[in-house]
C-alpha cells in the first residue's frame, strides 16, 4: 500500500448493492478505508470512500483523503438514483495533485461521470498502511480514536474484482480494462505492455473468483493477485 498523491491513487472495483444498512439517517457505509499506523498530528493519513444511505445522497459517493491537518473531500454524483440499485456497476475513483490543486475523478462502468477540485494538496502518507473492504480500517480522523478495524456501519455489498492502484490511471487505461482482468506482478521492465499496464503500480487485487470447496477455512480466503 502506498498513497502519495504526487503519482495519484486508484480505487475501482465492481459493486452490487442490494439496500441500505440504515435509510432512516444518513450514515456512511464505507466500500474503502486505508488508515495510517499514526493516529494524530502529522503522523495520521486517511483515505476513505463512502456513500450516505438517504436521499439526495443515495447516487453520490465521497472520497475523502486526509494527512496530517489537511483534509480533502470529494463528492461525486453516480449519475444512478440510487447505489442500491440491485444492479452490478464498475466504479474508479482517481485523485492526483495537479499544480497547487488536487483533481479527483469519477468513472463508472468505463465512463467519467464526475470531475472535482480541492484547492488543496496533501503531502505523502507515510509508516505502516492498513486498509480494508466494506468497514474502517482504523481512526477516521486526528482526534477521533474510535474506528478500529472493521468498525463502523455495517454494509450490504457484493464486490468484485478490487484493485487498488499507487498512482493515478487514465480513462484509456480504466476504460480498456474495466470488463477484463489485468496482469499483476512486481514486472518493472519498460515493454509497450507493461507501460500501459504498469503492474508494479497495482498494489492490491482481489479476483475474487478462488472458487467455492465448501470448506469454510478455504472459502474464506481471498488470494492477493497484485504480485
Amino acid at each position: 500500500l502506498e498513497l502519495n498523491l504526487t503519482n495519484g491513487v486508484t480505487v475501482e472495483f465492481w459493486l452490487k448493492k442490494e439496500g441500505w444498512a440504515d435509510e432512516s439517517t444518513s450514515k456512511e457505509e464505507h466500500f474503502f478505508n486505508l488508515s495510517a499506523s499514526g493516529s494524530s498530528g502529522d503522523s495520521y493519513g486517511n483515505l476513505r470512500i463512502y456513500s450516505l444511505g438517504t436521499s439526495p445522497n443515495s447516487g453520490s459517493m465521497i472520497m475523502n483523503i486526509e494527512s496530517g491537518s489537511t483534509n480533502l473531500s470529494f463528492t461525486h454524483n453516480t449519475g444512478l438514483e440510487n447505489i442500491a440499485d440491485q444492479s452490478w456497476h464498475h466504479y474508479a475513483l482517481t485523485a492526483k495533485n495537479s499544480g497547487s490543486v488536487t483533481l479527483s475523478s469519477l468513472y463508472v462502468d468505463g465512463n467519467v461521470v464526475s470531475q472535482q477540485i480541492d484547492e488543496d494538496q496533501c503531502s505523502e502518507v507515510k509508516g505502516k498502511l492498513i486498509a480494508s473492504i466494506g468497514a474502517l480500517a482504523g481512526p477516521i480522523s486526528s482526534s477521533l480514536t474510535v474506528g478500529a478495524e472493521g468498525w463502523g456501519n455495517v454494509i450490504s455489498s457484493s464486490f468484485d474484482e478490487f484493485r487498488y492502484w499507487k498512482i493515478e490511471r487514465n480513462s484509456e487505461q480504466i476504460g480498456r480494462n474495466y470488463r477484463s482482468q489485468v496482469g499483476g506482478g512486481t514486472n518493472t521492465d519498460n515493454s509497450k505492455y507493461n507501460k500501459i499496464i504498469s503492474p508494479v503500480n497495482l498494489g492490491v487485487y482481489f479476483k475474487f473468483n478462488e472458487g467455492i470447496v465448501g470448506e469454510d477455512a478455504i472459502d474464506s480466503t481471498v488470494l492477493d493477485y497484485s504480485g
